[in-house]
């Protein structure tokens, strides 16, 4: 009987191996001379992307050896990624802070009963060394930035340097990790004001990075399948973090090629800011070479509000429009990870110490955070007794959404580290085979592009140039044609967006207007056919008939305001001003989000009506793509089944997720005025009068002389109040509404049309860059053969095929590795599949 460890350990062994004849093929190019070089020509391989292919390779070859599944957490500085490792690990073992943490990628690793953190730092001694040219510096007098603005700034990395202390290769314990992660941040930057070189570049090795060894806390009691695998998270600083130098974005993406599978951290608030942006679409280029192992998390959902997309929505528009369908929707996780974290470690603590105490006189601690978060912002310490505690917290943690990300990313990826890792290390090694999806940008093209043009004369070679510059001039044509046709569907899809806007205007207008009229609001329910009311809920009923309004209105039972009294006032000294507000608000809302939803959805259908127009320009692609290839197979094919292929794909821009919704906090409009009002009432007399009056016992109605009764008089006072003005809130919202659905009108076509534009630029750039590439090789051949010796020609030539020799055994050994994979994750019942249905 198979046994599942076993054959993993067989694909792994077959995997390194491959790795190294990949790695060996690889310095066999580089020190073959003449074949690669540093002129900056558009080869398809120069000596740089040669040596980092290398590196690649050889980094996923230790990887395998030592066990290691590495998970990649990317995001913004304000995304969430430390907080979810923090909800991921069970404790704070990376600081939730809101200053950037601009230092070198960290892992975090699941180590079973290391219970108190520690951090390993092996390979310090570049970091030493850069402590010693700091000491140097500010002993320097002629130093611009004053010693005294350092210490204050950085006092606690300076005191290191001028006492002359130097880095440990361990730190335990929470404390003191979050010392080295924050001098390291702060090391940067004092490197930065001192015009000093950080070592970025001496930790491109992922296993020379800082390592954080700690107990994943959801993982302790896991039936741990494949025990000897390592679980990794790695933390990556994000694009927008301070100061980000362009040396740490390089080392970012070196690390991010370095993963085995990635986990995208999205802001629920910034969804569609251009620093998350800018992080999907590094995402999106790697999807092919991460293909199925890519997740996000869109945290922060727990901040979303009546207005704001739900769940499903989130995770369709994520999935088709912000990530181009590179990831599915299934791997897609909308969560609160500062619920999850909290709850995390209270959970934790009452586990380990049967008790949770909140320090005293600490509003920065968790247990305080918790507290607030379980209990209420104004808990009282008698509350947490411990079965509330538990249950509080259990009810936090599910609040968070947390528990299907955890099990289908993080258990499901140590019970699968192993299938994962070596997936990583096919598909690494796929991207420089035959085999690849990008097949035009690897070694086994470039090496027969430059051997059968060798075979050719000057003449032949001239010849094969010319074609490919009229293939290109045939490119630029279809370029045009299809901006034509681009600009054609911009003006169709304006007049849709503009058409549905207009009618969305009209119909949030018309039900405004007889939500004005009756009082009250009405809305179709879902079949369409029957009409309810929205009643007003208790709270409102005793507001509205409250003795504090001063000028009650006559009929409250089942509307939001009577509209026979279009001025209401209440009682400055209260807040129920601001209720009937939110109460009115909130109906408003109701009106603009029913019709809204109605109309997006015929937009909807109606744009992916000219999606379909954009096929004109992806078959008059294909058809010069099948051209280009029929010319290079003639030309370069080695033998029947070795194939030069381009592959691209023209991404059409998604209309899911190219309109927003109602922005109802851009209104800030004060609804509610304040003002004195006179109160004119009777009273006795503080006199003789008002004495005798009482003496008679007069009331105030008995008429004499001015009107009032004996020993009366009228006084007034006055009162402030708040007064709300029903005529004057419809115009404004009116107008708020028009000019806003004149904005979002606006901001949907140019979000289309600025789409639709970088995906045909985008395209037909890499196509235009990849034809000068196939020139750039046979450009190169053409000077070997003219300024170089037969002889040398013939060496380089005898090079070449000895490299493609390889290639031919390596590419065939590489598909019987897939074949055996795939068949051993079938057996197994796939990573892919169920974590309660794995065997």
């Amino acid at each position: 009987m198979l046994n599942k460890d076993s054959e993993i350990i067989k694909l792994v062994e077959e995997a390194v191996r491959l790795s190294e004849i990949q790695s060996g093929i690889l310095k066999d190019m580089l020190a073959t001379e003449g074949l690669l070089d540093d002129s900056g020509n558009n080869n398809l391989l120069n000596r740089d992307e040669a040596k980092e292919k290398n590196r690649i390779i050889t980094n996923e070859g230790t990887k395998l050896k030592n066990r290691d599944m590495i998970l990649a957490v990317v995001g913004t500085m304000k995304a969430g990624k430390s907080t979810i490792i923090n909800a991921i690990v069970g404790k704070e073992v990376l600081p939730n802070r809101n200053l950037p943490m601009t230092t070198v990628p960290t892992l975090i690793r699941h180590r079973p009963g290391q219970i108190e953190p520690k951090l390993l730092f092996q390979k310090n001694e570049p970091i030493k060394a850069l402590l010693r040219n700091i000491k140097d510096k500010i002993s320097d007098e002629k130093m611009k930035i004053p010693k005294e603005q350092l210490a204050k700034n950085y006092p606690t990395v300076m005191n290191s340097v001028q006492a002359g202390e130097t880095l440990k290769p361990e730190y335990h314990g929470s404390g003191e990790i979050f010392r080295f992660l924050s001098d390291f941040n702060d090391l940067v930057r004092i490197s930065d004001e001192l015009d000093l070189k950080f070592p970025f570049n001496s930790y491109g090795d992922i296993n020379l990075l800082p390592l954080i060894e700690v107990e994943f806390f959801h993982l302790i009691n896991q039936n741990e399948d494949q025990s000897e695998w390592n679980l990794t998270l790695l933390d990556t600083p994000g694009p927008n973090e301070a100061r980000c130098h362009k040396t740490l974005t390089e080392l970012m993406n070196k690390q991010l090629n370095n993963a085995s599978a990635l986990l995208l951290v999205i802001n629920f608030t910034e969804i569609n800011s251009e620093a998350d942006h800018s992080v999907r679409q590094q995402i999106i280029k790697l999807a092919e070479l991460y293909r199925g192992r890519i997740n996000v998390m869109v945290n922060k959902f727990d901040q979303k509000d009546a207005n704001s997309l739900d769940e499903k929505s989130t995770k369709r528009i994520v999935s088709e429009s912000l990530m181009q369908d590179k990831v599915k929707e299934d791997n897609i996780f909308p969560v609160s990870a500062r619920r999850a974290y909290l709850a995390n470690c209270a959970l934790r603590e009452i586990d380990l110490n049967e008790a949770l105490i909140v320090p005293e006189n600490t509003e920065n601690s968790w247990e305080h955070d918790f507290a607030k978060e379980a209990f209420g912002v104004e808990y009282e310490k008698n509350d947490l007794k411990l079965d509330s505690i538990r249950r509080k917290a259990a009810k936090l943690w599910d609040n968070s959404g947390f528990s299907e990300p955890l099990k289908q990313v993080i258990s499901k990826g140590k019970t699968h580290a192993g299938f994962i890792a070596v997936d990583s290390m096919i598909d690494k090694l796929t991207d420089f085979s035959a085999d690849s999806t990008e097949s035009n940008k690897t070694v086994n093209n470039f090496l027969n592009i430059r051997y059968k043009s060798f075979d050719a004369n000057i003449s032949q070679i001239d010849k094969q140039i010319g074609n490919l510059e009229e293939k290109f001039k045939e490119t630029g044509s279809l370029e045009i044609k299809a901006n034509d046709l681009r600009k054609q569907i911009e003006v169709k899809v304006k007049e849709i967006i503009d058409s549905s806007f207009q009618k969305l205007k009209n119909e949030v207008i018309k039900q405004l207007n007889k939500y004005f009229t009756e009082g009250k609001l009405k809305y179709q329910n879902q079949s369409g056919n029957k009409l309810q009311n929205i009643k007003t809920s208790k709270k409102s009923k005793h507001l509205v008939g409250a003795k504090n309004i001063i000028n009650k209105p006559s009929s409250y039972s089942d509307k939001d305001f009577d509209i026979n009294n279009p001025e209401i006032k209440f009682d400055s000294n209260t807040n129920e001003a601001e209720i009937f507000i939110k109460r009115l608000k909130k109906s408003i809302e109701t009106i603009c989000k029913i019709n809204y939803k109605k109309i997006f959805n015929e937009l909807k259908k109606k744009l992916e009506d000219y999606d379909n127009l954009m096929n004109q320009i992806t078959s008059d692609m294909l058809k010069i793509l099948s051209n280009i290839n029929i010319y290079l197979n003639e030309a370069f094919r080695k033998r029947k089944n070795d194939e030069f292929m381009f592959q691209f794909k023209l991404d059409i821009p998604s209309t899911v997720g190219i309109v927003k919704s109602f922005d109802f906090d851009a209104i800030a409009i004060n609804f509610i005025q304040t003002e004195k009002e006179a109160i004119t009432k009777p009273r006795r007399k503080d006199n003789v009068f008002g004495w005798l009056g009482k003496l008679l016992d007069t009331d105030e109605d008995a008429i004499f002389g001015d009107g009032l009764g004996i020993g009366w008089e009228y006084y007034t006072h006055y009162k402030n109040t708040n007064k709300i003005n029903i005529i004057t809130i419809k115009a404004e919202y009116e107008k708020f509404i028009s000019d806003h659905i004149a904005d979002l009108t606006k901001y949907c076509s140019e979000k289309f049309n600025s789409s639709l534009k970088k995906s045909i630029d985008s395209f037909f750039s890499e196509f235009k860059k990849n034809i000068n590439k196939v020139k750039g090789t046979l450009e190169q051949t053409k000077r070997d053969k003219t300024e170089k010796e037969k002889e040398v020609q013939n060496i380089l030539k005898t090079s070449i095929k000895k490299l493609l020799d390889k290639y031919d055994v390596f590419n065939e050994d590489l598909k019987n590795l897939k074949l055996e994979t795939e068949n051993i994750k079938k057996l197994f019942n796939s990573w892919n599949a169920p974590l309660d249905k794995t065997s």
